[in-house]
């Protein structure tokens, strides 16, 4: 071994002076003699101090490029290079695009691995820094940790925060200026760090991967998607920074996911930079026990019979307690696994777990939120229920709800609560269908007019609200609404 000193200047900050040792052979090698072709002391033929055949100073055969010689994005992560520094970055690969809310980049070292990435937050710069995947760079920053704001603290940005650990703050380099980014080249992107089990739902052991490419193999979705993100085996967090996930299920599986490593609000997330990163897809919508599929419908199987709009007693947000009541129109059982619900607004709801409803029953669909305050009242009658994304709600002064699966219909209410065509919209009751339409053929055509429905008028549980979740629709002749 010997020791060797390397002083790096940095742009607005004293000089960084890192040890290194290197290696003068390869000690696995054996003896060597004198090569008097190249007049080193090995039995190369090249130029170098090591056994191998390359022409740089370490012992692997397989690398023929260089060791940086100035700090590399591993010293910024290990705070070799300290917070609030300018550092200066030769030979670092671009791994991502800049996100779509154009805040920054993700860059590497072409070698992969553990903290070998990082997070460039260059706000609105993507009109002046041209650079994509793949681009060898140099890049000159401020090393900055950020951690999310704290009451009205604000977000900490480049400053140092000691009393917070590092899997609390993302290590990010700040650029001040487009000049600041030189494309040197093009190169292989590095490799990605294969994980396994809950490496990113530990900060402890996810903090070594924070900006990095990795991936992972043969994944099920374990958590449904929520707040732009879901969950796959070992709890690890995919998220949507560059490509949109709403099409994943509960159940789905992946052959292969690969991305960059985020940080935020305490979560690490692993975030695929465009679809190629995504392998493999697969759902479960086309399987399942019961005598159809929601691949086997028609439009007219399924029968919007009942809508909560205006609930009142569920919590504090105006949309806790939305329910949508399903009939089952069909020869047989079907599960609604997989059922698309949608707004007015587009917005798009999924059953997600597996919901069996029988020939000629009810199945009861609630918004997802904290509170569920329908549920005894729902599990007395028996029928089926499921949670659906809350991106889909329901407007109290008029709205859509269609009901439909890959681009098949299967039914579509548009309501209004005012004008010559109002519906009975009423704050805390639903409104229902009359049970005389419901059962008869043609049902989804016969709810598509407001005078075949009316005001809920049972009390639902324990409850002040009303409606009749789950249990069949009585007439509507005579209620007032109607």
């Amino acid at each position: 071994m010997r020791n060797t000193i390397f002083t790096v200047a940095l742009l607005g900050a004293t000089a960084l002076t890192v040890a290194c040792d290197i290696k003068d052979d390869d000690s696995a090698a054996g003896p060597v003699t004198d090569d008097t072709a190249s007049g080193d002391a090995d039995a190369d033929t090249d130029a170098d101090a090591d056994a191998d055949a390359d022409a740089d100073a370490d012992a692997d055969a397989d690398d023929t490029g260089t060791t940086p010689a100035g700090p590399t994005v591993v010293d910024v992560q290990t705070h070799v290079v300290a917070t609030g520094d300018s550092v200066t970055l030769e030979g670092v690969v671009v791994t991502s695009g800049f996100t779509p809310a154009n805040t920054g980049f993700f860059i590497g070292d072409a070698a992969g691995g553990p903290n070998s990435g990082v997070w460039v937050y260059a706000p609105f710069m993507s009109a002046d820094v041209i650079i994509e995947p793949g681009n060898e760079i140099t890049i000159t920053a401020i090393v900055g940790e950020y951690a999310p704001a704290e009451e009205e603290d604000g977000d900490t940005g480049a400053v140092e925060a000691p009393e917070l650990t590092d899997y609390e703050t993302q290590t990010q380099l700040i650029l001040g200026s487009a000049e600041d980014v030189v494309v040197t080249g093009v190169v292989d992107m590095p490799m990605a760090s294969l994980l396994t089990g809950d490496t990113l739902a530990v900060a402890e052991t996810a903090e070594a991967y924070e900006g990095v490419t990795v991936s992972f193999e043969g994944v099920s979705v374990t958590g449904a998607y929520e707040g732009g993100m879901f969950q796959i085996d070992g709890g690890n967090s995919v998220g949507e920074m560059f490509v949109d996930f709403e099409y994943v299920r509960l159940g789905d599986t992946f052959t292969n996911l690969t991305g960059v490593v985020g940080f935020k609000d305490g979560l690490y997330t692993l975030s695929p930079r465009s679809n190629a990163d995504v392998e493999g897809h697969a759902t479960t919508c086309g399987s399942c026990t019961a005598d159809l599929c929601i691949d086997d419908l028609a439009a007219g199987n399924l029968v919007i019979s009942e809508i909560m709009a205006n609930p009142d007693t569920c919590g504090d947000r105006d949309n806790a307690g939305e329910y949508i009541e399903v009939y089952n129109a069909a020869a047989g059982s079907v599960d609604l696994n997989c059922l698309a619900l949608t707004d007015g607004g587009e917005h798009v709801g999924y059953v997600e777990t597996e919901t069996i409803v029988p020939a000629g029953g009810y199945a009861v669909l609630q918004r997802r939120g904290e509170e569920y305050c329908y549920d005894d009242a729902i599990a007395a009658t028996g029928a089926p229920t499921a949670i659906y994304r809350k991106a889909m709600s329901l407007n109290n002064d008029g709205d859509s709800v269609t009901l439909s699966y890959e681009g098949t219909v299967f039914d579509t209410v548009t309501y209004t609560a005012s004008g010559d065509d109002s519906w009975p919209v009423a704050e805390g009751a639903s409104m229902r269908l009359d049970g005389g339409m419901v059962t008869v053929p043609g049902g989804a055509s016969a709810n598509d007019e407001p005078v075949n429905w009316c005001v809920s008028m049972s009390p639902i549980g324990d409850t002040t609200d009303l409606g009749t979740p789950g249990a069949a629709n009585g007439l509507c002749a005579g209620i007032f609404g109607k």
